[in-house]
C-alpha cells in the first residue's frame, strides 16, 4: 500500500505477579499485529510499549493524554489538572470532552481512564499471573492464545457494532463508559469515576432550550478564542446549523467551514456554500478521494490496516475509504456536529406515549431500523451460526434496553446513547482522536443532561434541535436544511406539516422494511470502488480467506462462490468477512517470532 494516510498508534501496558515470570511476549504480540515501529521499556513492575502518536510515560510523574486535545466544557486541560492515582481525584474527567482517554503510572500500578460516554476505547485483559491495558483489542488478544468471540461475532454480523463492553476477542473487554482501570501485580481492578446515579432530572422545552443555547455559546466562543484557526465541519443538516448558530457572529467572519462532496451536484455542498456566502466565512470542499487508480493489493492492506484501527468492530470499508479523504485535509482543531442525534429520538416511531419494553417492540426496532442496513444475510453465515446469531442480537438488544428500567422511548435514547454512539461512533472516533484534534460540542456533559431530561414530545420530530437554532439565531431557523423544510418549521408546525412529518416517517419506515426483505443494505461513501478491489485481490490470491475457514461463521460454500464469481457479495458482507478476517490473523493462537532488541 505504501505510506498509510495516518500512523497507527497506540500504547500496551502489561503487569506480572512476578517481575521476570508469567509475563507474556510483547514483541511477539506486536510482531502479530505488524504493530510498526514499537518502542518498548521496562517501567517500574511494567512493560511498556508505545507507537505512533503515543509518548512513552513515565513513572511518578504526570498521566499521559491518550487523544490529541484535552478539553473540558470551557478549557483546554493541562496534565498536571489530572490525578488518576485515586477515585475521588479521577472525578475530575468526568468534564473531559469525548474521546478521552489517559494513563499513569507508578512504581507498582498502573492507572487508566476514560470519558464518561466511553467513547475513548481502552482495553484490559485478565492473564494467568499477568493483567494487561492498551488501546489496541488485537494486541492483547495477541499476548496470548485467543479465540474469537462468536457471542459478539453474532452481534457484529447483524449490527455492524458492539453491544456492552465486547470485544470479538474472548478474554478482551472494552472499559466501560466511565471506567477506571488499575493494573498492580498482575491483577486487573475496574471501576468508575461516575457519582452514583440520581433520580433522573425533568425539564421543559422552555426551560431546555436557553439552557442549552447558552452552554452551546459560551462553550463554542471560549474554544475559538483559544483556537481561532479551528475548522467546522458543515453540511446541510440540521446538527452543524446548531453549531453554526451558536457561534457568535463576530467570530464566524473569516472562520474556516469545511465540507466533504461526496457527489458533483452534492446538496450538502450547495448549502454549506450559501451559509458560508452569508457569514463571510471561508468554504474549503474536499471532494471523496478516488480509489480507481489504487491496485488490488494496495487496496486490501488499505482494509486491513483500518480493520486494525476500529480493532475488527466497525465498517474497515468505510473507514479506509473515508481515511484516504481524510489524510487530503486540514488535520488541526475540527468542531463536529456528532452528538445532535441523542437530542432527538433517533429511534422513535409513532406517537410517543408511555410504552413498556417488550420483546415485540424490539424485535421491531431490530428489524425496522437496527438490521436494516449492516446485518449479514443468511447465505453468507454457517446454517447453525446465522440461525444462532439474529436471535442472539436481538435478545442482547432487549437485555440491553430492559436494563435500563425505563419505558420504551427513554429507553431507547439510553440504547442509541450508551450502546450505538458509545460502541459505534467511539469506536471510530479512538481510531483518529490522535490525528486531530475534534470537539464535538453537543456530547458536553452538560448538553447530554438536557438532552437526557427532555421528555419524549419534545425531542421527537427535531423539535427541541429546530427550537435550538431559532433561539441562537432565527435568521438560520428559516434557511432551509437539505431535503427538510427549515427548523423554524418544526417548532410550531402547522396541521399540514405535521401530516407532511407523518408521512416522512412512514415512508422511511416502508423503505426499511422493504430494504430488508429485499436484502439490500446502503454501501458507505467511496465503498463501492474499494470492496471491488478487495474482491478482486481476494480472486487473485484465495488464500488470503484461508483464515476465515473452520472459524464456524462464514459457510465455506460461500466463500468458494465468492472467489469462483458466482456471487457478488453486498459492501457490508465483504466488510464483515473483512474484519473477520483481520481479527483472526491479529489474535491467532500460534506466535510469530520477532528479533529482540
Amino acid at each position: 500500500m505504501g505510506q498509510a494516510p495516518f500512523p497507527l498508534s497506540g500504547i500496551l501496558v502489561v503487569s506480572a505477579r512476578a517481575r521476570d515470570a508469567s509475563a507474556p511476549d510483547v514483541f511477539a504480540a506486536l510482531a502479530r499485529c505488524q504493530v510498526p515501529g514499537a518502542s518498548v521499556r521496562r517501567l517500574g513492575d511494567f512493560h511498556v510499549a508505545v507507537w505512533g502518536a503515543i509518548t512513552m510515560p513515565s513513572v511518578g510523574s504526570l498521566p499521559i493524554f491518550l487523544s490529541a486535545i484535552a478539553r473540558d466544557s470551557l478549557h483546554d486541560v493541562a496534565p498536571d489538572a489530572l490525578d488518576l492515582t485515586s477515585t475521588e481525584s479521577t472525578a475530575a474527567v468526568r468534564g473531559m470532552m469525548p474521546a478521552f482517554g489517559a494513563l499513569q503510572l507508578t512504581e507498582t500500578t498502573a492507572y487508566g481512564v476514560t470519558d464518561a460516554l466511553g467513547f475513548r476505547h481502552l482495553y484490559h485483559r485478565q492473564g494467568r499471573g499477568w493483567s494487561a491495558l492498551s488501546t489496541s483489542a488485537y494486541v492483547l488478544g495477541a499476548l496470548a492464545p485467543s479465540e474469537l468471540d462468536h457471542e459478539a461475532v453474532a452481534v457484529q454480523a447483524m449490527l455492524g457494532w458492539q453491544l456492552g463492553n465486547s470485544t470479538l476477542t474472548r478474554d478482551v473487554t472494552k472499559l466501560a463508559a466511565g471506567g477506571r482501570v488499575t493494573l498492580q501485580s498482575g491483577q486487573v481492578e475496574v471501576g468508575t469515576y461516575l457519582p452514583e446515579d440520581r433520580a433522573p432530572e425533568t425539564v421543559d422545552l422552555s426551560e431546555a432550550v436557553p439552557r442549552a443555547a447558552k452552554l452551546l455559546r459560551s462553550y463554542l466562543t471560549a474554544y475559538l478564542e483559544e483556537h481561532p484557526d479551528a475548522v467546522l465541519q458543515l453540511t446541510g443538516g440540521l446538527d452543524s446549523r446548531i453549531l453554526l448558530a451558536a457561534i457568535e457572529p463576530a467570530q464566524r467572519r473569516g472562520l474556516r467551514v469545511l465540507t466533504l462532496a461526496t457527489a458533483p451536484d452534492d446538496p450538502d455542498v450547495v448549502i454549506a456554500g450559501e451559509l458560508a456566502a452569508r457569514d463571510s466565512m471561508e468554504h474549503l470542499i474536499h471532494n471523496l478521494e478516488s480509489l480507481t487508480a489504487l491496485a488490488p493489493s494496495d487496496a486490501h492492506d488499505l482494509v486491513m490496516w483500518a480493520g486494525s484501527r476500529v480493532d475488527g468492530m466497525a465498517d474497515p470499508v468505510a473507514h479506509a475509504a473515508l481515511s484516504m479523504t481524510e489524510a487530503t485535509m486540514p488535520q488541526g482543531h475540527r468542531i463536529s456536529g456528532l452528538g445532535g442525534e441523542v437530542a432527538r429520538g433517533f429511534y422513535y416511531f409513532g406517537p410517543q406515549i408511555p410504552l413498556p419494553v417488550t420483546p415485540m417492540q424490539t424485535r421491531l426496532l431490530t428489524s425496522w431500523r437496527m438490521f436494516a442496513n449492516q446485518s449479514v444475510s443468511d447465505s453468507v453465515l454457517d446454517a447453525d451460526f446465522g440461525r444462532w446469531a439474529r436471535d442472539h442480537a436481538r435478545n442482547a438488544v432487549h437485555r440491553s434496553l430492559r436494563s435500563t428500567d425505563a419505558a420504551w422511548f427513554p429507553a431507547t435514547d439510553h440504547f442509541y446513547l450508551y450502546e450505538r454512539m458509545q460502541r459505534w461512533a467511539g469506536v471510530t472516533d479512538s481510531a483518529v482522536c490522535l490525528d486531530r484534534a475534534v470537539v464535538n460540542p453537543m456530547l458536553d456533559p452538560g448538553f447530554i443532561d438536557i438532552a437526557n431530561a427532555l421528555p419524549p414530545r419534545a425531542k421527537s420530530n427535531a423539535r427541541f434541535l429546530s427550537s435550538l437554532v431559532c433561539e441562537l439565531d432565527p435568521e438560520l431557523g428559516r434557511i432551509p436544511l437539505e431535503g427538510r423544510p427549515p427548523p423554524a418549521a418544526s417548532v410550531s408546525p402547522s396541521g399540514g406539516q405535521r401530516v407532511r412529518h407523518v408521512a416522512t416517517t412512514v415512508r422511511k419506515g416502508v423503505a426499511k422494511v422493504r430494504q430488508r426483505a429485499g436484502g439490500r443494505t446502503l454501501p458507505p461513501a467511496g465503498g463501492s470502488v474499494l470492496s471491488d478491489k478487495v474482491l478482486e485481490q481476494w480472486r487473485q490470491h484465495p488464500e488470503l480467506l484461508e483464515p476465515l475457514r473452520g472459524q464456524h461463521v462464514v459457510r465455506d460454500s460461500w466463500l468458494e462462490s465468492l472467489l469462483e464469481g458466482s456471487v457478488q457479495p453486498a459492501e457490508n458482507e465483504l466488510a464483515f468477512a473483512a474484519s473477520l478476517l483481520a481479527t483472526v490473523a491479529a489474535t491467532a493462537a500460534s506466535t510469530v517470532a520477532a528479533p529482540r532488541p
